[in-house]
C-alpha cells in the first residue's frame, strides 16, 4: 500500500528499506491526508490493518459503532 510514489532517492531506516519491522519503531505524521476521497470507512480500516501487523479490525469497528 503505497500512498506516495517516490520520484528519486532511497529511504533507509537503520540501513534497511522500510518494512513491517520499521513500522513498529517510527511514526509518520503528514501535513495533509493522503487517503483518497473515494475511500469508504471499510477501505480505510483495511488499509490500516495492512499497515500495522497488530491492527484489530473488530476493535476498530466496535469503536466506530460507539461514535
Amino acid at each position: 500500500n503505497a500512498l506516495l510514489t517516490p520520484t528519486s532517492g532511497e529511504i533507509l531506516i537503520d540501513g534497511k528499506k522500510p518494512g513491517v519491522d520499521s513500522k513498529e519503531i517510527i511514526s509518520y505524521l503528514p501535513e495533509r491526508t493522503y487517503l483518497n476521497d473515494w475511500m469508504r470507512v471499510s477501505d480505510i480500516i483495511n488499509f490500516f490493518s495492512d499497515f500495522y501487523k497488530n491492527f484489530n479490525k473488530d476493535k476498530a469497528y466496535d469503536m466506530l459503532a460507539k461514535l
